[in-house]
């Protein structure tokens, strides 16, 4: 009820709003068995709320702590919600760690690189590649991941969004991704949500 609206209470109500909107569940959550939120950055927020339908084709910069992982499982989450189903949506990664912690989401078909270019996914609409020290040996992953994006058996186009960082690169190997001067369009992610350095130690 709009009357109930004052000066005073205003801007209580656009905090609790800003709350809602931008947050999230911590991963933490599932391993301590209480209930986390934490907040997406304003840059994070813009890249689910602007770019989550009307962007087919986008890469994601961004540096180590930046939140990409959480941003690619949130905008999965995001198209299971709305418009896909789980078969329909792939998440692909170089390492089986990473692989596994995306599967305990079940929100979608979660692989890595060797096993998506050994597999075939024609039911899969979305593709979401977590590129980081992902490299160009058994195969062109990027083309197997553009056709199945650009299916004309498809109503209308699928989407296909890369998150990466050149930074978290452990070889001297290509990344099997065209040249940057091709990347288009491009958004990135600057604002460090965690501290990677002492993750790192």
């Amino acid at each position: 009820n709009y009357s109930l609206i004052n000066s005073d209470n205003l801007k209580a109500l656009l905090h609790a709003l800003t709350v809602v909107l931008l947050s999230f569940k911590s991963f933490l959550s599932d391993h301590v068995g209480s209930e986390f939120l934490n907040l997406l950055t304003i840059k994070q927020y813009q890249l689910l709320s602007e770019n989550l339908h009307k962007t087919k084709k986008l890469y994601v910069y961004g540096l180590p702590g930046t939140g990409k992982t959480i941003v690619a499982l949130k905008i999965i989450e995001k198209s299971t919600m709305l418009q896909c189903k789980q078969g329909e949506v792939l998440y692909g990664c170089e390492n089986k760690p990473q692989r596994d912690f995306a599967q305990q989401k079940n929100i979608c078909q979660a692989v890595t690189r060797v096993t998506f270019l050994k597999a075939s996914f024609n039911d899969v609409k979305r593709v979401v590649i977590d590129a980081q020290n992902f490299r160009d040996g058994e195969g062109d992953w990027y083309k197997k991941a553009l056709a199945l994006t650009s299916s004309l058996y498809f109503p209308e186009p699928g989407s296909f969004w890369i998150f990466l960082d050149y930074l978290q690169t452990s070889h001297c190997f290509p990344a099997g991704l065209p040249e940057a001067k091709w990347h288009d369009p491009i958004k990135s992610l600057t604002k460090v949500v965690r501290n990677a350095n002492s993750i790192y130690r």
